[in-house]
């Protein structure tokens, strides 16, 4: 269920006017949600999107830190047929930019998203560099000896195709077909309008189709008779989602879909490290969050107590002083050593887990159970 940038624009700004919050995840291969809240949240957010049809929707879902643990995975290229695939990253980060270009993503919320491209930047130092590192470099080595490939649609796995192909080292001639091809310009590039779509299945050896198309590009009937004067079969990689092409048993075409493409890449190696820095990474975002939660209004409740502690210090011993312009250097004096005082326990309640279970003790030491 693949969209393209406008519609997920569209999507968040539908949730930003509802008040609701929500992560969407939209690829060649999968569509995903990620949610604050409950049940009950998730439902909202997904008739918001979707209407009645949610309804009716079939997935699987995840709760609490198995889901956030999920999207960093996501997020990082371990749960994709190429492991550490460079493409997952920057389609979670547009998705990131977009829900912020809308104000649909804040508060802790937000700082959980946001960890999971830092979770994926540094998970790729751990995953080992191949030039099958990437689902685009698979297609490339697939397409490439052709000489010519015609790739279809604009968005970022096409762009990331006709990239692949440059990087070989035979690169192929590269036609691009798109529905504005105006305001595409890629460098070595021929760009085509998606009219000419049919004239590139009777000439071209290869053809990557990725578009966001919700509909199949070419029936049957028209494949046949796109296809009916060539001399040389057609190797045809679909990777869209819906599928673009429907060839059925069509003489003359090898059709490549992405189950195939996901079989040749599960021969890449996976790496434990990566595994347990993607873990660790979404359990101390867990934590920082749960712990903001519980330890943060003691620790604002502390402070708000040491600054009337302060102010009421200050105005008991004001009057001793031969020099009233002195008040503000004691002032300054009793905040400062107020500061230092507190800045292990406050440090403490900070740091993580440890500090989150021992609140409530704290608080009752400080005074500020009401907290």
């Amino acid at each position: 269920m693949a969209v393209s940038r406008d519609e997920l624009l569209s999507a968040y700004r539908k949730l930003a006017d509802t008040g609701e919050q929500a992560f969407i995840l939209s690829t060649c291969l999968r569509f995903e949600v990620l949610v604050p809240g409950d049940d009950a949240d998730l439902e909202r957010v997904l008739k918001t999107l979707h209407g009645d049809w949610a309804g009716t929707a079939t997935g699987l879902q995840r709760s609490d830190s198995e889901a956030l643990r999920h999207m960093y995975r996501v997020a990082s290229g371990v749960e994709s047929p190429v492991i550490g695939e460079v493409e997952i990253l920057a389609q979670v980060r547009e998705s990131v930019g977009v829900a912020r270009e809308v104000g649909a993503l804040h508060g802790s919320f937000r700082s959980l998203v946001e960890g999971a491209i830092h979770a994926g930047r540094a998970a790729r130092e751990e995953l080992p560099e191949s030039p099958h590192g990437s689902f685009a470099a698979i297609v490339a080595q697939l397409v490439g000896p052709h000489g010519e490939v015609a790739v279809f649609g604009a968005g970022t796995m096409a762009r990331s195709v006709a990239t692949a192909l440059q990087f070989l080292p035979a690169p192929p001639s590269i036609a691009m077909y798109v529905r504005r091809p105006d305001e595409l310009i890629i460098e070595g590039v021929l760009v085509r309008p998606m009219s000419d779509a049919a004239a590139a299945l009777r000439s071209f050896p290869a053809v990557v189709s990725a578009t966001s198309a919700q509909h199949r590009l070419f029936s049957v009937s028209e494949m046949r008779e796109a296809i009916s004067n060539r001399v040389k079969p057609l190797t045809l990689v679909d990777l869209a989602m819906p599928p673009d092409f429907e060839p059925g048993d069509v003489e003359g075409i090898r059709y490549v879909g992405i189950d195939e493409l996901a079989d040749r890449a599960r021969r890449s190696p996976r790496s434990s490290a990566a595994d347990h820095l993607i873990s660790q990474a979404a359990v101390e975002a867990i934590s920082r969050v749960r712990n903001h939660e519980k330890a943060g209004p003691v620790i604002s409740a502390i402070m708000v107590e040491a600054r009337r502690a302060v102010a009421e210090e200050v105005d008991r011993f004001a009057g001793r002083l031969s020099n009233p312009a002195d008040r503000a250097v004691l002032e300054q004096l009793a905040s400062t050593v107020s500061k230092r005082i507190l800045h292990r326990p406050v440090s403490y309640l900070s740091s993580g887990e440890e500090g989150n279970e021992a609140s409530d003790v704290i608080a009752r030491a400080f005074g500020v159970t009401d907290a």
